[in-house]
């Protein structure tokens, strides 16, 4: 865990020393990973037959409340509480793999906990999210809380462009 060349085959070489590049990239293999995972787990739902595969997602407006609660405080406030949890899981394991992977495990469980398909939609970026973190945080706190909170707010971002354009139900 010494650089943050956290996607060596992904992330280009230039960006693993910007910190803004870093999170934007890392914020775009966030979406694209969940969305397909999201998108495979909503298809095998319904395949298998389930009436309602979004029952228990919260019920967001497009609004300015819901964009700061989406955007700012949600990453704020899950990075805080995920920098918590790497450091623990930080005394026991030493691979960072097994960290970010156990972390993840554990931010999408406490979200399918919710909605049970949330679950795919969460756990691979929080996976990224981990894995930046523990790829910055050498270099301080403040650049791994950076790392892991840039690429949340972009997808959480995303989420929320996704849900203002899409039909009124």
């Amino acid at each position: 865990m010494t650089d943050a060349g956290a996607w060596p085959r992904i992330i280009p070489q230039a960006a693993r020393a910007n910190l803004a590049l870093y999170g934007a990239l890392a914020g775009a293999v966030s979406l694209f990973g969940s969305v397909l995972l999201a998108t495979l787990a909503g298809a095998a739902a319904d395949g298998a037959g389930f009436a309602d595969a979004t029952q228990g997602l919260p019920d967001w407006d497009a609004n300015l409340l819901d964009l700061f609660g989406l955007v700012v405080f949600a990453p704020l406030v899950e990075t805080a509480l995920l920098s918590a949890l790497l450091a623990i899981l930080g005394r026991f394991i030493r691979q960072r793999v097994w960290i970010a992977t156990i972390a993840a495990l554990v931010w999408g469980g406490l979200h399918g906990a919710v909605a049970p398909l949330w679950f795919f939609g969460t756990v691979w970026a929080f996976f990224v999210f981990a894995w930046s973190y523990l790829a910055w945080r050498p270099r301080s706190y403040w650049h791994a809380f950076a790392a892991a909170a840039i690429p949340h707010a972009l997808q959480n971002s995303a989420a929320f462009v996704a849900m203002a354009l899409a039909p009124a139900t």
